[in-house]
């Protein structure tokens, strides 16, 4: 604050004093006008050089509090289970940079205007009263340009965030089948796809910086303008006697930098409210910065038995998967057979509740068969598709709670992954690449598996969770696992008579 109104008040004073510098010449002293200029110029490197370091401190204030913003709003899409990547990515690239250039930067180009017009304005009014209220009049009416384009400004702002959540929702779901584009030489219809993405998102992107051209047009020809009847006015008063000949220059002067103030404030409106919108939703996804929802607090132990009921899905194309009524009682092992398509995957996230059953219930009894709410976090699952992260082995095991690293030389071998970790130059230490894969598709699988069994979990749902290990890796995993004294739902479709055998009993669904 302090160095903005230095800043203002040096470049006003360097300005006033052309007045002085000026009729000092015209009166023939030489030695005073020099003296003056001098005075002039180190005002106005003062004012531009503090206008500078007012930059520098304005924009690390921003990327601080960007952070806080970046912070916020992760934490917010932690706590929403429906936050897709491309809507994060999104927010936290594109959306977060548009705020921090039509938003943050030209509030900071109002209030330096804003400084810099009123110091001048009031050096107008010591020169004559008459040339401080001719620019405040102009000055208002190019502040209320950007008015004639805000709806406009605002709609096509939106479409470019929308654009660009798109395109990058289109990256993400065709780069993910590169491979496969390029083994079937798809490639037409790859850069056909993406192309017809970019394409609209740029036609967005232009559309936008033809309304911004638009507003700078307007207020360029007010700029000009109004310079001129400034100028024009401060000779008619020289021509009254009314003022010094050397005001001609210091409101010329003046005229510029009010004018030149005043377009920017009108610029920097104009993207302030084309950004309203997207600001507004910004800082709702911000602000919804809550502990996370973990349910209530009856945890698995607590059930002897998990039922289900006349549970059904349908989908929009017309199918509907009809799954038969379930009876689990706890510490049992199930293992879950079926044809593909049966429906064996979603009948595991209807009984975590990640999807929804079209009809019918899923429920939890304790021991005497009464429903009770179960927190779904402590139910562990093993989906297909299950993620690593890039971190050591041995922080994917544990989740990174420390509290569990007495626990990770057991789980690691009764995982069968004691023999993988020893082939790694670092052990457990070994970071995970997820890009280069320093890692097969059994060893990610065990490495799973082992996380699961280190949190103790008291009932574990496994999707093929072994598909990539060899037939002695699974058996041995699997009578570990089988050891536990957990509930365990396995789905599998390749298991021998032998393997299908330590389980207590086989449920198939079928179509």
């Amino acid at each position: 604050m302090i160095v903005s109104v230095l800043s203002a008040l040096s470049i006003t004073l360097g300005n006033y004093s052309l007045t002085f510098a000026i009729n000092v010449l015209k009166n023939g002293n030489l030695s005073q006008f020099i003296t003056k200029m001098v005075f002039f110029i180190l005002l106005l490197l003062g004012g531009y050089v503090s206008n500078i370091l007012m930059g520098y401190l304005f924009n690390s204030q921003v990327q601080i509090y960007s952070h806080q913003l970046r912070e916020n709003f992760v934490q917010s899409a932690y706590n929403n289970s429906d936050t897709s990547v491309d809507f994060v990515q999104n927010k936290l690239t594109n959306d977060l940079k548009t705020l921090t250039n039509q938003y943050a930067t030209p509030l900071f180009s109002i209030f330096t205007g804003a400084l810099t017009l009123a110091f001048s304005c009031v050096a107008l009014f010591t020169l004559n009263w008459t040339l401080m209220i001719l620019v405040v009049v102009l000055a208002i009416g190019i502040l209320f340009l950007p008015r004639l384009l805000s709806k406009s400004l605002q709609v096509t702002t939106m479409n470019v965030s929308k654009s660009n959540r798109e395109y990058l929702s289109t990256i993400d779901e065709w780069f993910s089948g590169l491979s496969e584009i390029r083994r079937y030489g798809a490639k037409g219809h790859f850069y056909k796809v993406l192309s017809r993405e970019s394409e609209q998102l740029e036609q967005n992107i232009m559309k936008r910086v033809g309304k911004v051209c638009t507003l700078g047009i307007l207020n360029t020809f007010a700029n000009v303008f109004s310079q001129f009847l400034v100028i024009a006015w401060t000779g008619y008063l020289i021509s009254k006697n009314s003022v010094s000949f050397g005001t001609i220059l210091s409101a010329g002067q003046f005229a510029e930098i009010i004018f030149n103030g005043v377009v920017t404030i009108s610029n920097s409106f104009g993207s302030i409210l084309s950004s309203k919108t997207l600001s507004k939703e910004f800082m709702e996804h911000a602000r919804q910065v809550k502990n996370i929802r973990e349910g209530p607090d009856n945890n698995p132990n607590q059930v002897r038995c998990l039922v289900t009921h006349k549970l059904t899905k349908s989908f929009p194309n017309g199918e509907t998967l009809v799954f038969p009524d379930l009876c689990i009682r706890m510490g049992e092992k199930i293992l879950i057979t079926g044809d593909s398509g049966s429906g064996k995957s979603t009948l595991l996230k209807i009984l975590i509740g990640e999807v929804e059953p079209t009809k019918g219930n899923v429920e939890f009894l304790n021991g005497e068969s009464k429903t009770v709410k179960v927190n779904l976090n402590k139910i562990g699952y093993i989906p297909q598709d299950a993620i690593l992260f890039p971190d050591t082995i041995k922080n994917n095991i544990t989740m990174f709670n420390a509290k569990l690293d007495s626990l990770i030389n057991e789980v690691v071998k009764g995982a069968d992954l004691k023999k993988d970790i020893d082939s790694f130059d670092s052990g457990l230490g070994t970071v995970l690449n997820l890009k280069e894969k320093n890692f097969s598709g059994g060893q990610r699988q065990k490495i799973i598996i082992a996380r699961a069994v280190i949190h103790e979990q008291k009932i574990l749902i496994i999707d093929e969770g072994t598909s990539a290990i060899d037939y002695e890796g699974t058996s041995a995993i699997l009578k570990s696992l089988l050891s536990l004294p957990i509930t365990v739902l396995f789905v599998a479709h390749n298991f021998d008579a032998s393997t299908r055998s330590l389980f207590d009993r086989e449920i198939c669904i079928k179509k």
